[in-house]
């Protein structure tokens, strides 16, 4: 059995150009049905309405086809607008060679057909074809005189390709100078988002910053209050960095905090949050996190941190991390666990350093206390 899907399913941009199509494609429809009222009214001969509505068909078919099966992709423009653009105006002037009291049909439609070709192609391009729609509408109505000497339709027509003159080139042109506009939001939109990010992230290191962090502790705190899991706040500070910064200054100090951040940001689950906070000081927001996941995460990222090669310090030093943890409690102010987690970092760095803390309030304790969970060992560390 062949499996057929109607518009392809890996490849995101065909889509967006089979529904430009099909969008179109319905305006051609909306022009079938205008002509089949001047139909009714005796307007538009039978054998005409008939012959375009094949042809209609027969475009609306073949560009689908041609999109499906990926054939527009040979092509420099990969949307066939101006083949598009130009099988548009091919039919419309065959049916106002037969049926000119259908100008106002023709003038409308073929405007709507130059405002799809504006999001696509360029002035230049839009300039020559409309040029092409003049010259061909002009030809048709000298070819037609001649064929039937009717001075006064020659004179309707001329009159009506006098309007199409003067209104076309400035659509055209007045499209450029909305593409112009639509080209600078665009800039505009991408240096916001630069911005954006400017904002969010620290300059140095490239994690988030103290001000996206303050942000997400409130929104995890939101989260939390309204029946989400648990959340937990780590405070890591590197040990002794001070000393790195003196020892082999601030520019080989500078690469050892982008270093040390990248290397924890890594290890993290796509749903927590990383930044600098301040100095050499990191905070992590571990959602969904119990105090004791925390704790198991806070000890593999302590383990981790002492693993981490820094060739600004030379081949046998390494650097360790002091980490203060602390669970959030339903109903206090997040700057409270923020609190707490200090204060447990504080512990973890006076009971020696290269240690997890930990704040204790579950157990009625509304002090911090920190654990030795491991320490460098056969390594020399910055002391």
């Amino acid at each position: 059995m062949i499996n057929f899907s109607w518009l392809p399913v890996n490849d995101p941009k065909q889509v967006i150009r089979i529904s430009r199509v099909m969008l179109a494609c319905g305006y051609s429809i909306l022009y079938f049905l205008s002509l089949a009222l001047f139909y009714w009214q005796g307007k538009v001969p039978g054998r005409i309405l008939f012959h375009t509505g094949l042809i209609i068909f027969a475009l609306i078919v073949g560009f689908y086809l041609v999109f499906r099966f990926n054939f527009n992709k040979k092509f420099a423009d990969q949307s066939l607008t101006s083949l598009q653009l130009l099988t548009s105006i091919i039919t419309m002037q065959y049916v106002i060679y037969f049926a000119p009291e259908t100008r106002v049909v023709y003038v409308m439609f073929l405007l709507i057909s130059f405002m799809f070709g504006m999001l696509r192609l360029g002035t230049r391009e839009l300039l020559v074809l409309g040029a092409l729609a003049l010259m061909g509408y002009l030809g048709l109505s000298v070819f037609r005189f001649f064929s039937d000497n009717n001075s006064a339709l020659l004179r309707m027509e001329l009159l009506t390709w006098f309007v199409l003159a003067i209104t076309l080139p400035s659509f055209i042109m007045m499209g450029a100078r909305v593409r112009k506009l639509r080209s600078e939001l665009k800039d505009v939109s991408y240096r916001l988002e630069d911005s954006r990010v400017l904002v969010m992230r620290d300059e140095l290191t490239g994690v988030f910053n103290r001000r996206y962090i303050t942000a997400a502790m409130q929104n995890e705190k939101i989260r939390c209050d309204l029946g989400s899991g648990p959340f937990c706040i780590c405070i890591m500070d590197i040990d002794h960095f001070k000393k790195v910064n003196d020892t082999v200054g601030h520019l080989a100090g500078d690469e050892v905090l982008k270093t040390f951040a990248k290397s924890v940001e890594m290890a993290l689950r796509e749903s927590d949050i990383f930044g600098r906070y301040g100095g050499e000081e990191f905070v992590q927001i571990l959602t969904n996190t119990s105090l004791e996941g925390g704790l198991t995460h806070a000890e593999r990222t302590r383990s981790q941190v002492e693993k981490i090669l820094f060739p600004q310090l030379g081949p046998n030093i390494r650097i360790t991390v002091s980490i203060g943890v602390a669970q959030y409690e339903k109903g206090e102010p997040v700057l409270h666990t923020f609190a707490r987690a200090d204060d447990a970092l504080y512990q973890a760095k006076s009971a020696g350093r290269n240690m997890v803390g930990w704040d204790k309030i579950r157990s009625g304790s509304n002090a911090g206390a920190a654990t030795i969970l491991g320490k460098t060992q056969g390594r020399k560390a910055i002391t």
